[in-house]
């Protein structure tokens, strides 16, 4: 029933996109607005046939998906997309980033919608803009205002920005795109058909929130469909994080072990992956699949409590993971808005973790006992880590980026990196000295400002709380 409820939807809109292409003899242009998506999952996934979305990515008859995100927004928090950007590029879809972030034109949005991006002022507004701006710079995709009540743009300064934002835009389409991204974070329509109804936060935390810490880790990522990363022309990454993996049939099961083992990469494994194989649920499906023989734990508190001789949990050994509120989620709230916000954790008291058995390298254990929550295996060609706790911490995942080779852009896990070959963009949540690194020699130019730095690959910039700034990398001379 689940399935043929998302069905529905897919199959109505691929439909209507058909009509209006052949009615047009292929003239006009299809977009869809698909609100929340995948990466911005929450309780009404199920229920009002919110997936499937793959199908759309599938169909020639459109040409761009327009989504919407809501948790990362606040002033303090990293900024998110809700799609999943890299299948985006890959099939040739524009990727629209809707804005209805509640501007400081209106007055009650601080009182009343915090979490939809309300600011107090104009120099909030900007900067919260531009930090967007540099997200869907480094997304290769787009984005609109949209001015819910007609009034929230209606002061000369938007707009006098938004033309240094045309301006930028047009330099970004001429110099073209190129990912940097050592990590693919990577999650799977269909398994959300698996999902229990009633655990809708097993969802939201181990997905939507998981947005929080990937903007900490200073490095930028790029999102994909499971299916995906199978296409020839998807490249190779040091790191793939699987959020939702759960539904991994025995040959897709092969095709990732021999895509892992030729990019020599680090597989991250949350919760209870490819425990759905073959259309039949079984615990010992999940080791087929991850190389760790699991137990299913009921009673469990849902933290993770990093120990271990390894550089993984390096800086980190006695700190938990494993809920928003670790993972520093809204966690400016009573700072900026004057109010706290609740951010529930997943606390099913239904776990899978790994066995101590030989080879299994533990890192971390649930807390108040001694059951394994995190743990790394070396694999023939590839790393695996398999993790029960949900929500990452952003120093934790930088450290697991780091070990499998990947490019760390900051010093610091509380600036948000956003970047591809020509551009980058940084945006602290924190004040102060930022030694921001490159991977190659080149020179920074501010795209606002117009300011020059280098030719270098180290940067040190001095920057303010929530300042975003934007910069063209071009090759040194």
């Amino acid at each position: 029933f689940t399935e043929a409820y998302g069905q529905a939807p897919a199959d109505l809109v691929r439909h209507l996109a058909h009509v209006v292409k052949h009615a047009s003899g292929g003239r006009m242009i299809v977009t869809v607005y698909s609100g929340a998506s995948i990466m911005d999952a929450d309780n009404c996934s199920q229920w009002a046939g919110r997936f499937l979305r793959e199908q759309w990515l599938r169909c020639p008859d459109i040409d761009g998906i327009v989504a919407v995100t809501y948790n990362q927004r606040p002033l303090g928090e990293p900024g998110a997309f809700g799609f999943v950007d890299g299948s985006y590029r890959l099939h040739g879809k524009l990727a629209l980033h809707e804005q209805d972030i509640r501007t400081y034109l209106e007055p009650d949005a601080i009182q009343h919608e915090p979490v939809w991006g309300a600011t107090a002022n104009w120099d909030q507004q900007r900067q919260m803009l531009i930090r967007e701006l540099g997200r869907v710079i480094a997304g290769g995709s787009a984005t609109w205002m949209y001015d819910m009540y007609g009034r929230w743009y209606d002061a000369p300064e938007f707009w006098k920005l938004f033309a240094q934002f045309q301006k930028i835009s047009a330099a970004v389409d001429r110099r073209g795109y190129k990912s940097v991204a050592d990590l693919a974070v990577v999650v799977d329509d269909p398994s959300m058909i698996y999902r229990p109804f009633t655990d809708h936060l097993l969802m939201y935390n181990s997905v939507t929130m998981q947005k929080t810490t990937l903007g900490w880790i200073g490095a930028p990522y790029d999102t994909y469909l499971l299916e995906d990363l199978f296409d020839p022309a998807t490249p190779r990454y040091k790191c793939y994080f699987f959020l939702n993996t759960y539904r991994v049939d025995s040959a897709t099961r092969g095709r990732l072990h021999e895509l892992l083992r030729a990019a020599r990469a680090t597989a991250l494994w949350l919760h209870a992956p490819g425990i759905i194989c073959d259309n039949r649920l079984a615990t010992e499906n999940i080791a087929l699949l991850t190389g760790f023989k699991v137990r299913r734990h009921e009673g469990l508190a849902p933290l993770v409590r990093l120990d271990g001789d390894s550089p993984i949990v390096g800086g980190l050994r006695g700190r938990h993971y494993g809920t928003p509120e670790e993972a520093g989620v809204w966690r400016d709230f009573k700072a900026l808005y004057g109010k706290t916000r609740e951010s529930p954790a997943y606390d099913a008291g239904v776990h899978y973790c790994p066995e101590a058995d030989p080879g299994v390298k533990i890192l971390g254990t649930m807390k108040g006992s001694a059951v394994t929550g995190l743990a790394l295996r070396e694999m023939a060609g590839w790393t695996s880590i398999y993790s029960s706790g949900l929500t990452f911490t952003p120093e934790l995942l930088r450290n697991v980026l780091r070990s499998a080779g990947g490019f760390l852009y900051v010093d610091d896990a509380a600036t948000n990196v956003c970047a591809h070959r020509d551009f980058i963009a940084v945006y602290p949540r924190t004040p102060g000295a930022r030694k921001l690194a490159l991977p190659r020699k080149a020179v920074l130019s501010d795209c606002l400002s117009g300011e020059q730095l280098g030719p270098g690959r180290e940067f040190t910039l001095r920057l303010e709380a929530n300042e975003a700034r934007i910069f063209a990398i071009s090759p040194e001379d």
